[in-house]
């Protein structure tokens, strides 16, 4: 929905209104709003992982007493020390915060996570996802 209102916001510029979208989106550097939520989810996870935001993640809700994230039982392998295991998930509970954020986090570099700030977070995960996929290509998820 919110998506559609970008894609007619974008047309009002006289001189793209008859390009595809996404090379509308390229040419006014506009990312689409999957990939600022994503990079919204992640810049999130960031600050619950590093303590900067205070969320009970070991036992968030009263009502099923899980984990928001359990941390990965893999140590050995690439990556970071902060990778959180992949919840499986149907129904609603695939588009849930914990279950749609986690793959990314865990593929994100090493230097990127170890990030002191959130300030320097945010720049390093521009430069690591510069070329991301959805950043100017919509694809429709639901």
């Amino acid at each position: 929905m919110v998506e559609r209102v970008q894609r007619r916001a974008t047309k009002l510029v006289k001189s793209l209104a008859n390009l595809p979208y996404s090379e509308r989106l390229r040419e006014l550097d506009l990312p689409t709003l999957h990939y600022r939520r994503q990079r919204a989810d992640i810049i999130q996870l960031f600050k619950i992982t590093h303590g900067f935001d205070k969320v009970r993640v070991n036992n968030h809700c009263n009502l099923c007493g899980r984990a928001m994230f359990k941390p990965s039982l893999a140590t050995n392998t690439r990556g970071h020390q902060f990778k959180y295991q992949i919840q499986k998930a149907t129904g609603p509970r695939a588009h849930f915060f914990p279950t749609r954020v986690t793959p990314a986090w865990n593929k994100l570099s090493q230097t990127t996570v170890n990030s002191k700030t959130v300030k320097e977070f945010k720049t390093r995960l521009g430069q690591e996802w510069g070329r991301h996929p959805d950043l100017f290509e919509y694809k429709f998820t639901y």
